[in-house]
């Protein structure tokens, strides 16, 4: 057996789980120090247990012992401190596996703070493990998924990156793990293999995926469908990329489908700072697809940086050929600009002095439209 973390990396022997101090209990894993008896490296060890008092057990570490299969996982749970998320805990969803012995954490000079448990695990066949590592989500931490492979790998994720990597197939000997205990899983998590499935049948050719001439609507930042998909972190199946012209359907556990509608890609704000406002008027045409897509009336204020995937950026689909979005801008309180996007360009109009600039979509000639063209749109102009 090897010793690992939940990183899937070595660990290094010996090692202490938890620390000392009040509230707190530190388990130090140690290694035989009998003649012949202690392991070369973390890659090759077997252990045997000591029974201690208060329920606790000891490890000590030795070289591979027959009958000892699989390999040990340690599970440190600590993250950061944050008020009422400070709680780590592991455990077992599936799978086949022994709790050895254990470690805590905790935060405060009392130790009363909340408790993150820090564990060692003899894990004997394929298995899954719930992770909540300590701080919450909003700082990097929250739910984590644990996966043991057949091959005795580990790899460690949010239930949004399994349900993508099982959706693009991108770690097959996850998503085996994943289906032997897909019954046990989160309904996210068993979304996402019907959405592979789905995708596995559109490559084979079963949905007639990739044909037909879509056109999408795309500016010039970013540059192209993908581009603009990833700003968002949608993740792309490795036979779509490169094929959108057949498409695309929707989006499912964060992974594109394919399909045969076209998108539009488009950032909708005030066009400035504090100085600057805006409104939305129109918006014709179109479904939600990823983003920000925003309703008539939705007063804009300072804008998001253009190149983050923030308020007012948005993909859609196309559901009408005459579709359009019109919005309307103000500076220091004065009529600024109107703007209207369509399947000619984004076009601009300015109020003082009345022309019109037209910004092409990629792959597209940019075709102007007249000032009274633009206005049209704003009926209250």
């Amino acid at each position: 057996m090897r010793v690992v973390n939940q990183d899937g990396g070595p660990q290094r022997i010996p090692f202490t789980l938890g620390e000392e101090g009040r509230g707190r209990w530190e388990e130090r894993v140690q290694v035989s120090n009998r003649q012949g008896q202690a392991p070369t490296s973390s890659e090759a060890v077997g252990y045997f247990l000591i029974e201690g008092g208060k329920r606790r057990r000891h490890v000590v570490l030795t070289k591979p012992r027959s009958g000892q299969r699989g390999c040990l996982l340690r599970v440190d749970t600590r993250g950061t401190y944050t008020r009422g998320q400070n709680e780590g805990v592991v455990k077992l969803i599936a799978g086949l596996a022994e709790l050895l012995t254990f470690g805590n954490f905790a935060d405060g000079d009392a130790g009363n703070l909340g408790r993150q448990s820090d564990e060692l695990w003899h894990v004997k066949t394929p298995a899954v493990f719930g992770v909540t590592l300590s701080g919450g989500a909003y700082k990097g931490y929250g739910h984590r998924y644990v996966i043991v492979t057949c091959k005795f790998e580990v790899k460690m994720m949010t239930r949004d990156e399994l349900c993508q990597l099982i959706a693009t197939d991108e770690d097959p000997d996850v998503v085996e793990v994943v289906r032997m205990y897909a019954d046990q899983l989160h309904e996210e998590v068993r979304g996402a293999l019907v959405v592979a499935d789905e995708l596995e049948a559109a490559t084979a050719g079963e949905t007639g995926f990739g044909d037909g001439e879509c056109v999408h609507y795309i500016p010039h930042y970013p540059g192209s469908v993908e581009a603009a998909l990833e700003q968002f972190g949608v993740a792309i199946p490795a036979p779509l990329r490169g094929r959108f012209e057949g498409g695309v359907e929707g989006v499912r556990a964060g992974t594109l489908v394919p399909g045969r509608r076209a998108v539009v890609h488009l950032k909708v704000d005030s066009g400035g700072g504090s100085r600057y406002r805006g409104e939305v008027v129109t918006v014709r045409g179109l479904s939600p697809l990823v983003g920000d897509l925003p309703e008539e009336g939705r007063e804009l204020c300072k804008s998001n940086s253009p190149y983050a995937a923030g308020r007012g950026c948005f993909v859609a689909l196309i559901e009408d050929e005459g579709w359009c979005v019109a919005w309307r801008q103000w500076k220091d309180g004065q009529p600024y600009r109107l703007l209207l996007a369509d399947a000619m360009g984004i076009h601009t109009l300015w109020v003082e002095g009345g022309c019109v600039r037209t910004e092409a979509w990629v792959g597209h000639e940019a075709i102007t439209p007249t000032a009274s063209d633009v206005t049209d749109q704003f009926p209250e102009w």
